[in-house]
Parts: structure tokens; C-alpha cells; sequence
């Protein structure tokens, strides 16, 4: 399946033709912070470092401008962590080891991993500030 990767570590027109599957992130993320890889996939997977071939940051004044894509209006709700139809709905198996991974590295190991929307939601704005970097233009 193509991808895209969008990193400010990623040097302009880089362009990367290997193989990669969906436990390349999990396997970029676990060699980057020491961490156990979750299944014998990502263990044996090829990461994405061939990607992030800068050393330091790109410039903010060097960033492409994006424009969302057109997003139709969210009208019964369905897509906000807070309504209460969402917040009992259980994680898919990825997205509940990749809270593992920000637990283990960001919080502490003794707390239970997230199992729904909104014990992920509440992980994640406890322990994911600025773990992507910020914006201060």
C-alpha cells in the first residue's frame, strides 16, 4: 500500500522505494526509544529511518503550506471522542499497542494500557503533549 511520510526530520523531494508494512512505524518508534518490540512483525520489520535522513528539524519557514481535504460536517456526532456514543468504543489492536509504547516510555508501566476511545483520548492528552513537536510560528 503507498504512503506517505510526513516528518519535519524528512529532507525535501526525499523519495524512498523499500518495502515497508504497517509495523514499520511500530518498528521505527521501538528502535528509536529502546524499547520491546510487541510482536515478532515488528521485530523482523524494516523501519522507516531511510525517511528521516535530517538531524535536526526542517525550518518552519521551510514547511509546505497544506490545505485540509474537504471533511463533510459531523452532524450525529460520530466522529468526536467526547460524545458519549463513542467514548465505550474498544481500540483496534494497533492503536491499542501504540498506547502501550507512549505508556511505557511517557507514563507509568503499572497503569493499564487503553482499551477504549475515551481512556485513549485521556492518555493521550495527558501524555502526548508535544510528544510530535509544536508549531510557534
Amino acid at each position: 500500500m503507498p504512503a506517505i511520510l510526513i516528518s519535519a526530520y524528512t529532507a525535501r523531494n526525499t523519495i524512498v522505494n523499500e518495502t515497508k508494512h504497517h509495523g514499520s512505524l511500530i518498528a521505527t518508534l521501538t528502535r528509536q526509544h529502546g524499547l520491546e518490540p510487541l510482536t515478532h512483525r515488528d521485530a523482523e520489520g524494516p523501519d522507516m529511518f531511510d525517511a528521516i535522513n535530517r538531524t535536526s528539524a526542517r525550518p518552519l519557514a521551510e514547511w509546505t503550506i497544506t490545505q485540509a481535504a474537504y471533511v463533510p460536517a459531523d452532524i450525529d456526532g460520530e466522529m468526536d471522542p467526547k460524545a458519549e456514543q463513542n467514548k465505550a468504543k474498544k481500540l483496534s489492536n494497533p492503536a491499542t499497542g501504540l498506547l502501550g509504547l507512549l505508556i511505557t516510555k511517557f507514563g507509568n508501566s503499572a497503569d493499564p494500557v487503553p482499551d477504549s476511545y475515551e481512556d485513549a483520548f485521556n492518555a493521550l492528552t495527558e501524555l502526548g503533549q508535544g510528544l510530535f513537536g509544536t508549531l510557534n510560528p
